[in-house]
Order: structure tokens, then C-alpha cells, then sequence
């Protein structure tokens, strides 16, 4: 599943969520997302709208941006 962002003519930066959990860890990538945003900030508060019932990170390829963590009703 791809989620985009706002198209304001700037180049879309590709993100990866990471859900974990699955083991008693949580260490275990249970789901994945692809996110193109404009910047961090961005990839950052689509990740959270997302409302994931687990801890999730958001990557830029080799870099950590984010450490999302659940989503509390």
C-alpha cells in the first residue's frame, strides 16, 4: 500500500513504516507501508493517522526518521 502526500510541485521523498510485533520481543516486521511525502515532518504525521494498534518506525532508506508508538483510543 502506497500513501501519498500533497503534490506542491516538490520532489516526494519515499518512506518506509515498519510495524513490529509478532514476537516477545517485538522485534518481528509484521506489516509494511510505503509513504511518499515531502519531508519528514510529513511522513512523520501520515505514519500517526494511520493509527497503528503497534510500535511502528518510519525509515527514509537507511535512516531511522521516526519511532511511531501505538495508537491509544
Amino acid at each position: 500500500m502506497v500513501v501519498s502526500g500533497r503534490a506542491h510541485g516538490g520532489s516526494m521523498l519515499q518512506y518506509r513504516l515498519y510495524c513490529l510485533g509478532g514476537d516477545e520481543d517485538g522485534h518481528k516486521i509484521t506489516k509494511s507501508y510505503e509513504i511518499e511525502a515531502l519531508s519528514d515532518g510529513e511522513a512523520i504525521a501520515q505514519a500517526k493517522a494511520m493509527k497503528q494498534p503497534v510500535i511502528c518506525e518510519l525509515w527514509n532508506r537507511a535512516r531511522l526518521v521516526a519511532t511511531i508508538p501505538p495508537h491509544r483510543d
